[in-house]
């Protein structure tokens, strides 16, 4: 009957103590796992977002490209991502009428769709869209600004944008340019196969050490 007891309190103190570990050890993970983001696998795309503005505020015009990747598998969660299509977009607001103009641009091919235009996207075509009658000094930023955002559309499609990160770059030269790019997607980090690992090998020891071992047993030796 005491054997029984001893044994049954063996394994009420193995359960809670494995139990007990487990649950403080996952806390310690996942609060790790917020403040620190390790390496992760899982399904992931990119998503990016592209703001030019005039430097000094006098704004001629905006501008924003607007980019997302297909969603697929990868073994690390990347951080760099090449794109194919973007949307974009550029209006006056200092004009009581907004002229906006949008668009859809293969990179690939550099091929544009717009209202009901299509055609190869050059700098020029850029400039057609972003110019107003505004003197020769503003054309001139204009041709510049339009041949900085073309340059920006090829870096998109060779994937040589900054890359994905928590904050939002900012360029003020040649002009102002605020950059959103994010890794989005569902991951399960590698933390979490390490931390279950390293659980299984303590339990699979705790009960090595409690059960397995033989116990000492005393003998009683008779004086003659």
């Amino acid at each position: 009957m005491l054997g029984c007891m001893a044994g049954f309190r063996k394994w009420v103190v193995f359960v809670l103590g494995s139990a007990a570990y487990f649950v403080l050890g996952t806390a310690g993970v996942i609060v790790g796992t917020f403040l620190f983001s390790g390496p992760m696998s899982g399904e992931f795309h990119g998503r990016i977002s592209i703001w030019f503005e005039h430097l000094h505020g006098e704004q001629l015009f905006s501008f924003r490209i607007e980019g997302k990747t297909d969603p697929k598998w990868y073994w690390l969660r990347p951080y760099d991502f090449a794109y194919e299509r973007v949307e974009i977009s550029c209006w006056y607001p200092d004009t009581l009428e907004i002229e906006k103009r949008t668009a859809t641009i293969d990179l690939r091919s550099m091929s544009y769709a717009s209202r009901g235009e299509k055609g190869t996207l050059s700098s020029e075509i850029l400039v057609s869209w972003l110019m107003r009658p505004q003197g020769e000094n503003a054309m001139k930023r204009s041709r510049e600004w339009s041949e900085e955002m073309f340059e920006w559309l090829i870096r998109l499609d060779r994937g040589e944008v900054p890359p994905a990160r928590h904050h939002t770059p900012r360029i003020d030269k040649p002009m102002s340019i605020r950059i959103q790019h994010a890794s989005l997607g569902r991951g399960f980090p590698w933390i979490y196969c390490g931390w279950f690992t390293a659980w299984l090998v303590f339990v699979i020891h705790r009960y090595r050490i409690m059960f397995c071992r033989p116990q000492a047993s005393t003998k009683i030796v008779k004086s003659s």
